[in-house]
């Protein structure tokens, strides 16, 4: 990143970003520059496997990456022009924050820079990351953080430096920087926060209110004024301000009051919930897995992201093979008013393939029954078309190019899914996602066996 942006990002992260969970730490002015050297020295030794040498500015097509950050859905997690998800950083002026020779690599070799990050790794070419990085930088940029110069000082020696650079590292470890940025391949380093173990015992007499005197002195006022302004009982407090409203305060101090050695009732105890049975998958597909990120988006096992519609759990018993592999390469919209939809990967087809071979054989359930689709019948289709129009489904689902656009377009239906997982997921919707809007019309078993035949009629050619 540019020494202008950091410099001014640690002086105030709130003022370049309002939603930042970054705290502020009231840090002094030649502290910010000991740690901006700190941390600019570190860079130096993150240099990518394989370099992308050419410069954005000169190789890349910003016409083109305009194409290629609307193909791969950037905007489902990171937020352009007010616009987009929270799960990632804004990316509006992304032009003032990187260095342009650093982000056509980072682009390349996401998991590389941030293994622990779960952004996704796009098969981009080193053009298509030459040319994202020419529209995001030319694009995204106010060229508003430069660094300010320091009053009566010329350029600084090697051995200045090098010695802000050694008081930055103390800096860093004083304000427990550690505790939430890993640096050096060291991971994170301890906390240099008090215990809060039992802090609910804390004997009121032994609280410090500074020059507080119009305060009563309970232990629920001293917690509640320290999360709100860390810094009003004592000014050189190093625990930084988080800017919490009254409400999110008082939510933590009632968490802190009930952190105590002594014993409630049971009634009074907030019970575990069900654990995940998520399990990591391995070999081939766990290493894919990994570097789409599917996790990020998908749920397993009541694990992960909730950014997708679509559970895992069970998909290989709900879509058919060739739909899912071919979706894989090429996803297409499947419900249009969505904002967040399925990004353009690049995979290849062999990957697609092994992908969908694995959640067909793994991610599966006993209860939808398989090969229902040749027990079919086209009476049973014929009577399921009466039902579908008698129960007007057409208002929310497209079928031969008309209808409504609250649920999916139902014209590949029978390409796209699994006739067993049809049948069940009409006769109890809310089981298999008890957030849909779909009604329960509380279809008999005969019923839901008519609308499955008539549904599974609906395929599209393929182009």
């Amino acid at each position: 990143m540019s020494r202008g942006w950091l410099y001014w990002w640690l002086k105030d992260p709130r003022d370049y970003l309002k939603a930042s969970r970054m705290p502020t730490f009231r840090l002094k002015d030649d502290e910010i520059r000991d740690l901006v050297e700190y941390l600019m020295g570190l860079d130096a030794e993150n240099s990518p496997p394989h370099p992308i040498t050419a410069l954005a500015s000169a190789a890349g097509r910003s016409d083109t990456g305009a194409v290629i950050v609307s193909e791969s859905r950037c905007v489902s997690c990171h937020t352009i022009n007010d616009r987009g998800g929270k799960l990632a950083p804004e990316l509006e002026r992304i032009g003032d924050k990187v260095r342009p020779e650093w982000l056509p690599n980072f682009l390349r070799n996401v998991h590389y820079y941030q293994p622990e990050k779960r952004m996704l790794e796009y098969n981009f070419t080193d053009q298509n990351a030459l040319d994202i990085a020419s529209y995001l930088l030319g694009e995204f940029s106010e060229q508003a953080y430069a660094l300010p110069d320091v009053a009566g000082q010329g350029p600084q020696s090697l051995s200045r430096k090098e010695e802000r650079a050694q008081q930055g590292l103390k800096l860093f470890a004083k304000y427990g920087c550690g505790g939430c940025h890993a640096v050096g391949g060291r991971g994170r380093l301890p906390k240099v926060g008090p215990k809060l173990t039992n802090i609910g015992n804390r004997l009121e007499s032994l609280l410090d209110f500074g020059t507080q005197r119009d305060v009563v002195p309970t232990l629920y006022n001293w917690l509640f004024m320290k999360i709100k302004k860390p810094d009003i009982f004592d000014s050189s407090s190093a625990m930084p301000n988080f800017y919490l409203t009254d409400k999110e305060a008082f939510e933590i101090t009632v968490a802190l009051l009930g952190n105590r050695d002594n014993h409630y009732a049971s009634e009074f105890l907030v019970r575990k919930t069900e654990r995940s049975l998520y399990k990591k998958p391995s070999g081939e597909f766990g290493e894919l897995f990994d570097r789409y990120s599917c996790i990020t988006c998908h749920s397993i096992d009541r694990y992960g992201g909730t950014l997708s519609t679509v559970p895992l759990t069970s998909e290989g018993s709900k879509v058919k093979f060739e739909w899912l592999r071919d979706y894989l390469i090429n996803p297409s919209a499947l419900r249009p008013i969505l904002t967040e939809r399925m990004p353009k990967f690049r995979m290849t087809e062999r990957e697609a393939s092994l992908m969908a071979d694995y959640i067909k054989r793994v991610y599966v359930s006993d209860e939808i029954p398989r090969f229902f689709e040749f027990e079919l019948k086209p009476a049973d289709a014929e009577t399921g078309r009466q039902l579908f129009q008698s129960y007007q489904c057409v208002n929310c689902h497209i079928t031969d190019g008309a209808g409504g656009y609250v649920g999916p377009d139902l014209d590949n239906t029978g390409n796209r899914l699994e006739a067993g997982w049809v049948l069940k997921w009409l006769m109890n919707p809310l089981k298999y996602k008890p957030e849909t809007i779909h009604p329960d019309f509380g279809f008999t078993e005969p019923e839901a066996r008519q609308l499955t035949a008539y549904l599974m009629t609906k395929r599209q050619a393929h182009p």
